[in-house]
């Protein structure tokens, strides 16, 4: 099998060395276009030589065993490799998505393969800073 790693697509950064490719796949069900994060097509990488991909705040790994599963939040997945099934579960209730601050859905990675997570997703990190921003006369913003 052809090594690959799957990526949002606001992360990919940069690729170096040869063969490089992108390929669009689409994602298993309708639940996971809607609420995986990914959209309705996955973005599959892969090549030879050196592939960058951009997160905030702090990237872990986690190396998943064959068959085993981890659950995260769907905003910090960041990569995966091709050999892990992504899907999505429903988490709570639309009162607790709302209200309670969560997101609607969580990730289901399933390995084997290698999942890079980040630990502060962009759209958080923008949340936090547009708290900071003051608009001042002619439209300009200062923090």
């Amino acid at each position: 099998m052809q090594s690959g790693i799957v990526i949002k697509s606001e992360a990919f950064l940069a690729a170096l060395g040869r063969d490089w490719k992108l390929e669009i796949k689409p994602v298993q069900n309708l639940g996971t276009a809607m609420f995986g994060g990914q959209g309705i097509f996955l973005k599959e990488f892969h090549g030879r030589g050196l592939g960058f991909i951009s997160g905030v705040g702090f990237i872990s790994t986690l190396q998943l065993a064959q068959g085993e599963q981890v659950v995260v939040d769907t905003d910090v997945l960041l990569a995966f490799e091709r050999t892990v099934s992504f899907d999505v579960e429903y988490v709570g209730s639309v009162w607790a998505c709302c209200c309670g601050g969560l997101g609607f859905t969580n990730s289901i990675l399933t390995g084997p393969g290698l999942v890079y997570l980040q630990s502060l997703p962009i759209q958080k990190l923008a949340r936090t800073l547009n708290q900071y921003v003051r608009f001042s006369g002619g439209g300009r913003k200062k923090i």
